[in-house]
């Protein structure tokens, strides 16, 4: 379980701890009616709210609300990066990944003003060991008590994750419509509807305890949690390529 998080502005020698449940926004300007805030800079290249970080239970997360700034969170152990796009990355039918949950202890958040210029903020987080309650261990938990594979919540789920389980570099999510077609031509669920799509997406990121992040935070977007719940979902065994292939969903003509 997280004991703090702590988030510094390099170079402004400015630290904000942050306990689970609590967010800080950050950019030019940030949300007014935010309890923490942080100002970054006066350069009107970035937007007044660029961003916001949340401090949960097992993880944080991050969010990119920049116009056109793309955000990059770097993990300073070495496992890699998450790039999150800008509101003006937006797909006109697909939705972008704007931001992640993430567990690493050290990070590194660049804001790109330019292929050269950035502003950084450093990320440091405590979990309690003693209490072996990881992100991964407590969702995978999740899954062996609560997660029936023969609702259709589940297929729904899988579907919404068929395309990065297929290609773990694709970024891109299907919307309700098109999880509901999927569903329909894959005779997975030949009654789906977008709304039912809705409903049985909800239900599972209240199994996974993504809804409870969004209650304590509400500045996230209903569009962020689509990809939290996949990223939630893949890596930690939630739905897995086995289950794909013995899914409906594996019958390749029937794709969109």
């Amino acid at each position: 379980m997280m004991q703090w998080l702590d988030v510094e502005s390099v170079g402004q020698n400015r630290t904000t701890r942050l306990r689970p449940g609590e967010s800080l926004s950050f950019g030019r300007r940030p949300l007014p009616d935010s309890t923490r805030q942080l100002v970054l800079t006066n350069d009107e290249r970035m937007s007044r709210t660029a961003g916001v970080i949340v401090a949960a239970e097992n993880s944080w997360i991050v969010q990119n609300l920049s116009r056109f700034v793309p955000l990059r969170v770097v993990d300073l152990d070495g496992s890699g990066f998450h790039e999150l796009e800008p509101r003006s990355a937006a797909h006109p039918t697909l939705e972008r990944r704007d931001s992640a949950s993430i567990a690493w202890n050290h990070a590194r958040l660049e804001l790109m003003l330019t292929a050269t210029e950035r502003i950084e903020l450093a990320v440091r987080a405590r979990f309690d060991a003693a209490e072996s309650s990881t992100w991964a261990n407590t969702i995978t938990t999740v899954r062996a008590s609560d997660l029936d594979k023969d609702r259709l919540y589940f297929v729904t789920l899988l579907a919404l994750c068929e395309a990065r389980l297929r290609d773990a570099s694709e970024m891109v999510l299907l919307n309700d419509d098109q999880v509901a077609a999927r569903l329909i031509n894959s005779g997975a669920d030949p009654g789906a509807t977008p709304k039912m799509v809705e409903r049985r997406l909800a239900r599972a990121r209240d199994r996974l305890g993504l809804q409870a992040m969004r209650d304590a935070a509400p500045e996230i977007a209903l569009s962020s949690l689509r990809h939290l719940l996949v990223d939630t979902a893949i890596a930690c065994g939630v739905v897995t390529r086995a289950d794909l292939a013995a899914s409906p969903l594996n019958h390749e003509t029937s794709r969109p």
